[in-house]
C-alpha cells in the first residue's frame, strides 16, 4: 500500500457520490419501469407528466434526473420535456453503477428516423 492515499481517494469520491447514487436510484426506476425493453424519453417524459411513474414505481423523475446528472431542470414548469428527458438521458449513458442486483448500465441505440432508444442493461 506504499504510495496510496486512502484518504485522497476518498476525498475525490466524495464529489461524485450524490451523482452516483442519482444514476443509480435511476436506473433502477427506469428498470422498475420499462424493465429489460427499450423507451424512449418521450415514454419517460409521459409517464412523469401523467404521474404514473411514482404510482406505479416510486420514484421522483424530475428530481432523480437532476440528481443523476448534476443539472437541474428549470423551475417552471414542472412538466417534463421529452427533448430534455433525452439529453439528460444521454449523459448518463455508458455509466455503469453497482447495486444489489450486480450492475446496471443505461445503452442507447441512436435511430435518426426514430430517435434514440434506451434500455437498462444488467449484468448480474
Amino acid at each position: 500500500m506504499a504510495g496510496i492515499d486512502l484518504g485522497e481517494i476518498l476525498r475525490a469520491g466524495e464529489g461524485e457520490g450524490e451523482e452516483v447514487s442519482g444514476v443509480s436510484i435511476l436506473l433502477r426506476c427506469l428498470r422498475k419501469a420499462f424493465g429489460d425493453e427499450q423507451f424512449t424519453a418521450e415514454e419517460v417524459a409521459e409517464l412523469h407528466n401523467a404521474g404514473s411513474l411514482e404510482q406505479d414505481v416510486p420514484c421522483a423523475m424530475r428530481a432523480t434526473l437532476e440528481d443523476a446528472t448534476g443539472k437541474p431542470f428549470p423551475p417552471q414548469p414542472s412538466m417534463l420535456e421529452a427533448r430534455k428527458v433525452g439529453k439528460r438521458l444521454q449523459m448518463i449513458v455508458g455509466r455503469p453503477v453497482q447495486v444489489d442486483e450486480g450492475v446496471l448500465v443505461l445503452q442507447r441505440t441512436a435511430n435518426p428516423k426514430i430517435g434514440n432508444r434506451y434500455r437498462v442493461a444488467s449484468t448480474g
